[in-house]
């Protein structure tokens, strides 16, 4: 091993020795250094501009506070630096050697045939490689960068651009931001209904509160599509600052349930689709002044999301209840719900719910889901009777039945029965539903069973053909792994 020494201080190593030098672990390496007893030590400056070997110690005792006695000598070795590795000669030997060096068995020998001591010596084993390098931190947040700031502006000039999202993806690709690679994967996607992989799931988990910035404090959950925020629910209890309301991101959400008038009529919620509100908002909307984007409304169940935790696993969503406050009054009017097309409507209060589909509102609407929990307790003969008389594209019925969750749905020329989200693993009961379901499939002589969600409970449907057997000719089971109701 050649271990360098600063020349200045060489007179403090050597103390008042004259003949041999008393070398200790802490005067000159780390103690991770020295592995072998069996190791070579020579210690060199550079001296008149001349790197020189000026001691050496033949054997290291490593279990001693002192290496040992190590005889003086002067060698100029500047004519081997090259051969040793150090090409830039004595002027770089001191960078070169800052760390000591382990010697080859070449090199060991011929350094110690330069200074006349015998060959052979055992050469110390090479230290161990270096640790591999971690990777680099990934970086989050680009507002650094002036290019992906730009691509940026351009995705939210254009929302319904995936090339000018793919560019930006791109962009922060090459800035090593993890945000770009999300988005690159969501966008290879979009157009596929493919699932989303575990990477891109692993992303936004770890991610995605830091991509929202801010903003996050105030949303109760939230998904990305196409690299950006699409679907989000605001926390009753958050608290917003006026400036939140006009946050970029909302410009891309597409799905919104809030209880906030507010967030619900800003101006930055320019692709805005689908809300879940309570009630008492619907009337707002109908009295806005200008057209709102929106295309369907659904209910909220419970006051906030603690309180309505269970409800949601089961319903998802419920439906708008209609009270008896003249809340239809605004919606013969309005202009502002002219996209409206779907919407979920609760029948608790059937008369009032019967009333706002006889409405011109309610007539042009082509999807009608009538939330109600016990399916078992609904009067289907009125509901069919809307069917007919409006035609929309479909008309379903939502509720429990048993210990599964239900919805009747009616289209033009089918009718389905699609069950999910058991709370047990015991087969759906059908029976009690089957005059529900056949009086809104009057007419038809077939009806189709979906099992909707997961597959994990293996639940056998078969239990629940025989009962409707009785009021369809046909009876078909099928399996829907990806649906939602309005």
């Amino acid at each position: 091993m050649l271990v360098y020494v600063a020349a200045e201080r060489l007179a403090e190593l050597r103390g008042n020795a004259r003949e041999r030098w008393t070398i200790r672990h802490d005067d000159l390496l780390d103690r991770d250094l020295l592995r072998s007893p069996g190791w070579a030590l020579y210690i060199a400056t550079v001296r008149d501009d001349r790197a020189r070997v000026i001691a050496y110690l033949e054997h290291v005792a490593v279990d001693r506070e002192e290496l040992g006695d190590a005889p003086p000598c002067d060698l100029d070795i500047t004519p081997l630096l090259g051969r040793l590795g150090c090409d830039g000669g004595a002027g770089s030997f001191s960078t070169w050697a800052a760390r000591p060096r382990v010697l080859t068995p070449g090199d060991t020998d011929l350094l110690r045939y330069r200074l006349g001591l015998p060959l052979g010596v055992a050469a110390p084993p090479p230290l161990p490689p270096p640790p591999p390098r971690s990777p680099p931190t990934p970086t989050i947040g680009f507002v650094h960068d002036e290019i992906a700031m730009k691509l940026l502006a351009a995705v939210y000039e254009d929302l319904t651009s995936d090339a000018t999202r793919m560019v930006l993806a791109d962009r922060l690709l090459e800035l090593g931001d993890l945000r770009g690679e999300m988005m690159a994967l969501q966008l290879a996607r979009a157009h596929s209904g493919a699932p989303a992989t575990l990477r891109e799931r692993e992303l936004i988990a770890q991610h995605g509160a830091t991509w929202l910035g801010r903003l996050a404090e105030c949303l109760w959950t939230y998904e990305f599509r196409r690299g950006f925020l699409a679907t989000t629910a605001v926390a009753d209890a958050a608290s917003m600052w006026p400036r939140w309301y006009e946050h970029p991101a909302w410009a891309t959400v597409e799905e919104l349930e809030t209880g906030s008038p507010t967030l619900l009529l800003s101006p930055s919620l320019r692709s805005l689709r689908r809300v879940a509100i309570h009630s008492s908002l619907l009337a707002i909307l109908a009295r806005h002044t200008r057209p709102l984007t929106i295309d369907t409304i659904v209910g909220r169940l419970g006051g906030t999301h603690n309180a309505g935790d269970a409800l949601r696993r089961r319903f998802g969503h419920g439906g708008i209840e209609f009270s008896d406050r003249g809340d239809l009054q605004p919606l013969l009017t309005t202009q502002a719900l002219d996209r409206l097309r779907s919407m979920s409507i609760s029948i608790a209060r059937a008369n009032r719910a019967m009333d706002f589909l006889e409405t011109g509102l309610g007539r042009r609407l082509e999807h009608i889901e009538l939330f109600a929990p016990d399916l078992a307790a609904v009067d289907p003969e009125a509901w069919r009777r809307v069917y007919v008389r409006n035609q929309p594209l479909s008309l379903g019925l939502r509720g429990i039945v048993g210990d599964w969750s239900a919805i009747i749905v009616r289209h033009r020329r089918s009718i389905v029965v699609q069950l999910g989200d058991p709370a047990s693993a015991s087969p759906p009961y059908l029976a009690p539903i089957v005059p529900v379901i056949a009086s809104l499939g009057e007419g038809l002589g077939a009806v189709t069973i979906e099992q909707i969600g997961e597959d994990g409970l293996g639940v056998d449907l078969q239990p629940a053909v025989e009962p409707l057997r009785r009021a369809f000719v046909k009876v078909e089971l099928a399996s829907a792994q990806r649906w939602r109701s309005l």
